[in-house]
């Protein structure tokens, strides 16, 4: 079963993607900020880390460099609410960049592509 490490600090938000990516059969351990990411990163693999870009005390790009220091290998996107995301940071560094609200459709599709690093639907590598 397909793993995934999902930070994001609003419980309505992490709980309802959470549950849409379970529904399609991914196993999903949800976490409200940096420190416990990296806690669960520790303790298990994981296929893909899924992180809010806006947490309290954090921004997901930099919470992304500390995961590639010491999980090089794994697979990071970042998600946002910010329509202008993408514009004013370069889309995340180079990591993949999923806009909410999202449809559930897209979201899968968004996550099997950051996990693979193919494109995504709307022809951005997992964008």
């Amino acid at each position: 079963m397909t793993r995934i490490l999902f930070l994001d600090d609003d419980p309505h938000v992490r709980g309802a993607i959470a549950e849409s990516l379970r529904e399609e059969g991914f196993e999903v351990v949800e976490v409200a900020d940096d420190e416990a990411a990296m806690r669960e990163l520790g303790l298990r693999a994981f296929d893909l880390a899924l992180l809010d870009y806006v947490i309290p005390g954090a921004r997901g790009d930099a919470i992304a460099r500390r995961i590639e220091a010491e999980w090089p290998a794994l697979p990071i996107a970042l998600m946002t609410g910010y329509a202008d995301f993408p514009a004013l940071t370069g889309k995340g560094e180079g990591l993949p960049v999923i806009a909410k609200p999202i449809s559930h459709e897209a979201l899968v599709a968004s996550v099997r592509a950051a996990m693979t690093g193919s494109p995504s639907p709307d022809g951005e590598p997992g964008t």
